[in-house]
């Protein structure tokens, strides 16, 4: 007997710490129970228990848990179980409800460089950058022909010039059915003069006309009176330039044979051309006639030209999905040419919108365009926005975005680091810029001995 009380100290000590023990292991059991394990390549994938990812077969990771706010434990309380798919006793797989907020503790907030900035209203401007080239306007280019045909005699003008005034004789050249028209009009005038009464009428008819086609050969009244005086036959003509211009052809040479369907030069008013560009159809609806815009040219470094919106075309091009638009720019020292190449930029008021946020802010996936507000100092909360147009301010280059809903004016939202926000909504388990959270694929374990 006195051996046994002196071992029952020892007794009650190992049973004490069998008890301990199990204490212990029940309460590794329970966490270990409610411990989620997530894809961090699948963030959708939710798992109760170790395993391996159904899609990339990468092994599962503990998902991190925040503690929640008084606010969150309210929710959970009445917030709905989870719903769990189970495919064996041993892997399960799970959809989370989704959070109206993500948590951020203050560590991982400073270390993600998470910026706060309140939206306010701004006056913003839309810059439009469009390309093109430059074109002579049509109705002031004309092909230059000549009454009659013939040959040239001599050339007058300079090969080494390109612009001419209106009148500055361009050729001397010889024709055939000019000298015939002069000896019409001297043989009808000679009959009218030896013609009855009644015939005096038909004959001034042929008079006119013979004396039109001469003008249009560059005869004037002076000539035509001293011809008629004179009685002599000009031989040869000068050939006169119509308009003041630029040449932008090639000039014909001596003893060169014409027609009067041949075009003997290419002349035209370079004082103002044309800026034809194509406008993507995405900017097209802030196009309004009048519209000024600013051009540069790699011909022209350094310089800035202005002009003025005169056309919009009514046909989309659908190879490139843009719009025609022309422009009339100054260039009264011809410093542009034709078929130049030439960028635009449009500036284009939106002006005071009522609620703005910088672009960085703007999560957009193509589906949807997602800010997150701040809710409290470690909380932040995704909102769904429209966007009414993005634009810059007078003393700014920022890039901003007026927020037609979803946000209001004087609201913190974040700045920079939301897509580290959106990647933490996502591990947990909330609502993010990924959309409406697919279900949980189910977790089979692969058999034994029938690895691929």
């Amino acid at each position: 007997m006195k051996p046994f009380k002196a071992l029952l100290p020892f007794f009650l000590l190992v049973a004490l710490l069998a008890i301990a023990a199990a204490c212990s292991a029940k309460k590794d059991g329970a966490d270990s129970k409610d411990q989620i394990y997530t894809c961090s390549m699948h963030p959708q994938v939710r798992h109760k228990g170790p395993g391996n990812c159904p899609i990339c077969g990468m092994t599962l990771t503990p998902l991190l848990t925040t503690t929640p706010s008084a606010s969150d434990a309210k929710s959970a309380e009445t917030a709905p179980e989870p719903m769990t798919t189970t495919a064996t006793p041993a892997i399960a797989a799970t959809s989370l409800t989704p959070m109206e907020h993500v948590t951020v503790d203050a560590a991982r907030s400073s270390v993600s460089s998470i910026k706060i900035e309140p939206a306010v209203p701004r006056e913003l401007t839309r810059t439009i950058q469009i390309f093109g080239e430059i074109q002579y306007i049509s109705d002031r280019h004309v092909d230059f022909t000549w009454y009659y045909g013939g040959r040239i005699e001599k050339v007058l003008v300079n090969f080494n010039t390109t612009e001419l005034k209106k009148g500055e004789p361009l050729f001397e050249v010889y024709s055939e059915t000019a000298i015939a028209d002069q000896e019409a009009y001297l043989t009808a005038l000679r009959e009218r003069y030896l013609s009855t009464f009644y015939e005096r009428d038909l004959l001034s008819a042929k008079i006119e006309a013979a004396a039109d086609r001469l003008r249009q050969a560059g005869f004037d009244d002076a000539a035509l009176k001293a011809l008629v005086e004179k009685k002599q036959i000009r031989r040869t003509f000068i050939v006169r330039s119509p308009i003041n211009g630029s040449i932008v052809g090639d000039i014909p040479h001596t003893g060169e044979r014409f027609t009067p369907e041949t075009v003997l030069l290419h002349i035209t008013d370079l004082s103002d051309v044309w800026f034809n560009a194509e406008v993507f159809e995405q900017d097209y609806a802030a196009l309004k006639l009048g519209q000024r815009i600013q051009l540069v040219s790699k011909a022209r470094p350094g310089q800035i030209f202005t002009g003025k919106l005169v056309f919009i075309d009514r046909r989309i091009i659908p190879e490139k999905r843009t719009i025609r638009a022309r422009f009339v720019v100054e260039n009264s020292k011809h410093e542009l040419l034709p078929q130049l190449s030439a960028t635009g930029t449009l500036e284009i008021k939106l002006g005071t919108a009522p609620v703005t946020v910088p672009s960085s802010a703007v999560i957009d996936t193509g589906r949807r365009k997602i800010v997150y507000v701040q809710a409290s100092a470690d909380r932040y909360e995704p909102r769904d926005v429209q966007i009414g147009g993005e634009g810059k301010t007078t003393d700014s280059s920022q890039l901003f975005a007026a927020i037609s809903s979803g946000v209001k004016a004087g609201e913190n939202v974040v700045t920079g680091g939301a897509f580290l926000i959106d990647a933490e909504a996502q591990l947990q388990g909330g609502a993010s810029s990924s959309g409406d959270s697919a279900p949980a694929p189910t977790l089979t374990p692969t058999p034994a001995g029938h690895q691929h």
